[in-house]
């Protein structure tokens, strides 16, 4: 940026301040009589009690120049549509506690999710696909981190363990919990569009995912120690 440019927004700014230095005094009393207003409440008491009518833009601009510290409504984020399709089904989302996972044939329902491993090399994240029938992994990724690219690695790498044995996707269930990266719009994009069905927990109910819970107790018991050693990623 030239100088030229700041110092000409400079004296725009301390022109734009001395035109209404006048209501500062006001505003400030608004502020501390009414600590709870936002900006568009002390708008309001402005133009009731006081007969001031200014710009919200303004307004807002003035509160920022002269710091007055404001409360700010944070707006609770918009659900995206998955979850509000998983919000709407509620229990209904979790397929598996309507199956009869013992006449299921092998690779027809699959579980995953997320666990943290702290090992030598630092605090890493294993990703498995873990079949129901035969307790097989049939794709994982280990990674530094735990987000959306890391665990579609580890599914494409259970959709080409499929594929290899033939298993039509339109059969396969694959159930995890409601975990932000199995809620993302791409990792639920490359399920449906092979025909494969999701099936998920109830939102902070690790036992409906059962067989993970007990996959990561055993794994983490039996292994601890090579976890401990490890020093890479291999």
């Amino acid at each position: 940026m030239a100088r030229s440019t700041y110092y000409s927004h400079q004296d725009k700014e301390e022109s734009f301040e001395a035109k209404y230095s006048h209501l500062k005094n006001t505003i400030k009393k608004v502020i501390l009589e009414n600590p709870a207003y936002g900006y568009r409440r002390i708008f309001d008491e402005l133009k009731d009690e006081y007969n001031v009518v200014i710009n919200h833009k303004a307004l807002r601009k003035l509160l920022a120049l002269w710091n007055f510290n404001i409360l700010r409504r944070v707006r609770k984020p918009k659900a995206s549509g998955i979850e509000q399709i998983l919000t709407e089904l509620g229990p209904l989302a979790n397929l598996i506690k309507r199956l009869s996972p013992s006449t299921l044939k092998p690779f027809r329902l699959i579980y995953t999710d997320i666990t943290e491993v702290v090992c030598k090399a630092g605090k890493l994240y294993l990703i498995p696909f873990l079949d129901h029938k035969t307790k097989k992994i049939i794709g994982y990724e280990i990674s530094i981190n735990s987000d959306l690219n890391s665990v579609l690695k580890a599914f494409w790498k259970a959709v080409f363990f499929l594929k290899n044995k033939k298993i039509p996707f339109k059969e396969v269930i694959i159930h995890q919990d409601q975990g932000s990266v199995f809620k993302a719009y791409k990792y639920v994009q490359e399920l449906v569009k092979r025909g494969i069905t999701l099936s998920y927990s109830r939102k902070g109910r690790p036992g409906d995912n059962p067989e993970m819970e007990s996959f990561f107790g055993r794994m983490k018991t039996e292994k601890k120690q090579v976890f401990i050693e490890a020093d890479t990623l291999e």
